[in-house]
């Protein structure tokens, strides 16, 4: 059996075995989080956003609803601090990840893993260069090394308009990061992001110099990926990256459902 299908399975048997205890020993946290919602905020309890999985087969990424109903046609496709369409228990829910304990049913059933490129809207995927849709031959995840290096990426996004050059370049960035964790992914790298993720979760100070790239992203038109944010990936990752350099990206304005 060759290393990679060793791991392949390996992860697929953790994800099952996790996703499962975690569905039944957190069932009291679901079922307290939807009544809240319920009282808090009429409507839906779950919130159904499609995304697209392995393959490039769509499916929809269950979350706990924080926003008002109907908040994609209220908007744009991505979701800053103080957007109004949040509600006040969704603030609580977006800064906790609690929010996200409903994808563990995704990792169940197979759509997603825990450790994986996090999946994007269909919307955003039709932007994909064929270098950066090769994030789409593997199984979607809850976490990656992306998501831990742009953790406050609603901060830094406040007041940037989904039409600006600042969150298309930033999408650049993450999807390169992305890619480079897939070049060198294993069970040793995947426990390093999970216990990364655990550390984020639990640190509410935003990195201010992160918040200044991304104010000035749009000046990024290389494609390489800023020293700042390959350093923080080398941290996780626990060694350097070999291909610092985002894909190419279509500029146009994309419109799909909020994040």
């Amino acid at each position: 059996m060759s290393g990679d299908l060793t791991y392949r399975i390996t992860k697929r048997l953790i994800d099952v075995v996790t996703a499962s205890i975690g569905l039944l020993v957190l069932l009291p946290v679901f079922a307290g989080v939807a009544a809240i919602i319920m009282v808090c905020s009429p409507g839906p309890i779950l919130y159904g956003s499609m995304r697209i999985g392995r393959g490039r087969v769509p499916f929809r990424m269950w979350k706990f609803r924080t926003m008002v109903p109907g908040a994609d046609r209220l908007g744009g496709s991505v979701t800053t601090e103080g957007d109004p369409r949040v509600t006040r228990i969704g603030h609580i829910l977006r800064r906790s990840k609690l929010d996200e304990l409903p994808n563990l049913w995704n990792v169940l059933v197979g759509q997603m893993t825990l450790i994986g490129p996090r999946p994007e809207s269909p919307t955003w995927v039709r932007r994909y260069t064929p270098e950066m849709a090769a994030v789409l031959d593997t199984r979607p995840g809850i976490t990656d090394v992306a998501q831990i290096v742009f953790r406050h990426e609603e901060q830094m996004l406040k007041g940037v308009s989904v039409d600006e050059a600042q969150y298309v370049t930033v999408m650049q960035w993450k999807v390169a990061l992305q890619a480079e964790y897939l070049r060198r992914r294993s069970l040793l790298i995947d426990f390093k992001v999970l216990k990364y993720t655990l550390v984020a979760i639990m640190d509410k100070q935003p990195d201010t110099e992160l918040e200044r790239l991304v104010a000035c992203a749009a000046s990024f038109t290389d494609g390489r990926l800023p020293q700042v944010v390959w350093q923080r990936a080398e941290r996780i990752l626990g060694s350097r990256l070999t291909h610092p350099v985002a894909g190419s990206w279509e500029p146009n304005q994309p419109s799909s459902k909020p994040h």
